[in-house]
């Protein structure tokens, strides 16, 4: 057995920081920790977990398999053909419950596809606009909003 990298209350604050999907099939949106090359295909893991992921974190976790119990999470294996997230890229990904050729029975990402950014619009400061602190901030507003 390796040695423990991570302490109990590390491997609880990283589990607390994931998001719980829920059993409804649907689109959820998560952030992607890691993109890893695997043979010819890439494994993307995501601060998310179900409740399968929920019972064995907290299974290991007593077990005092501190690191396995962190490796529990949401994630898909992606052809080279596929979209391949970046990590800290936010995604929509598709839950569902399915069963595997190899007869396992779970809720599994089935598709996913990128969150368009939102337009901004543009911040305009000029010193001569500026009179006080609060007509600056005023001015400000209104002319992001044009």
């Amino acid at each position: 057995m390796e040695a423990q990298v991570l302490t109990a209350e590390q491997a609880i604050q990283i589990l607390n920081s994931r998001k719980l999907i829920p059993a409804i099939d649907g689109y959820y949106a998560v952030k992607v920790t890691s993109v890893t090359p695997f043979e010819e295909r890439f494994i993307a893991n995501f601060n998310a977990m179900t409740d399968y992921h929920f019972s064995e974190a907290k299974r290991l976790l007593l077990e005092g398999e501190i690191d396995e119990a962190v490796n529990q999470n949401l994630s898909v294996s992606l052809r080279a053909t596929d979209y391949i997230p970046s990590k800290g890229e936010i995604l929509e990904v598709y839950v569902s419950e399915i069963t595997t050729k190899n007869g396992v029975t779970g809720r599994f990402v089935t598709a996913i596809k990128e969150v368009k950014a939102k337009a901004t619009s543009k911040v305009s400061f000029s010193l001569e606009d500026i009179k006080t602190p609060a007509e600056a901030v005023t001015k400000a507003t209104a002319t992001s909003l044009n």
